[in-house]
């Protein structure tokens, strides 16, 4: 989604007392930034939503040797009218995305170090 659309969902998160608000993701980020909203819990308190991770990142990455992902996720509670709204990626995108975030999540965050041997 845009930075408009999360904009939108955040003033709605807060409208709505919603404790997840996404209150720390960066919406000064350049034209090109897309955020992915991964659905992970329903909650129903105050009212129902979904508990989301939200992951910005930068289309024009996407497939090649670098990471698209260019902030740590957030979280953020979305109402489900609002979640089933959403335009939804396309399985490229998807699968794509998905090999992204496995390889980020699993690849050393520090240099290897030489064994002394």
């Amino acid at each position: 989604m845009d930075t408009r659309t999360l904009r939108q969902l955040i003033a709605e998160a807060e409208n709505s007392g919603f404790s997840r608000k996404g209150t720390r993701t960066d919406l000064s980020a350049d034209q090109d930034t897309q955020y992915l909203l991964v659905p992970v819990l329903p909650e129903s308190i105050p009212s129902d939503s979904w508990i989301c991770a939200l992951l910005a990142y930068a289309p024009a990455t996407v497939g090649e040797r670098h990471s698209p992902f260019r902030r740590i996720p957030h979280r953020l509670d979305v109402a489900p009218r609002s979640f089933e709204r959403l335009k939804t990626l396309s399985r490229r995108q998807k699968n794509q995305l998905l090999h992204a975030l496995i390889w980020e999540v699993t690849s050393p965050t520090l240099p290897a170090r030489k064994s002394s041997g």
